[in-house]
């Protein structure tokens, strides 16, 4: 089941003193500012097929975080696993919570799942 976003995350992004922190905060607080482009994503990812068993799927807004890390840094999906695993920083700004992994096929799945209208 896919929810739109992730319920009780804090906000508080680690390693407060690095250029990228700074950066990636005022994108969160942008993005927090414009609930409309989660209700996008979550329209593009409800336009798959739903299942209704087997784990929690990626909240709307992890994807929307996710995508935009990937275009802001130019990773491939592989890199972007990795980063996804390896940095606080990255994890604490997509929302994931802890031991959640994403797998490079997964990650181009959901995100190559966004329309290019949106």
């Amino acid at each position: 089941m896919r929810k739109k976003r992730t319920p009780q995350f804090s906000p508080d992004l680690p390693f407060r003193g690095h250029t990228i922190y700074h950066e990636l905060y005022s994108v969160s607080q942008w993005l927090d500012s414009c609930p409309q482009f989660v209700e996008w994503i979550f329209d593009d990812l409800d336009s798959q097929v739903n299942h209704y068993t087997g784990r929690n799927a990626l909240s709307a807004e992890s994807v929307l975080r996710i995508a935009f890390l990937r275009q802001r840094f130019q990773f491939t999906f592989e890199y972007l696993a990795f980063v996804l695993v390896d940095s606080p920083l990255f994890r604490a700004f997509c929302y994931l919570e802890d031991g959640q992994t994403l797998r490079k096929s997964s990650l181009q799945s959901l995100v190559c799942s966004i329309k290019a209208s949106t």
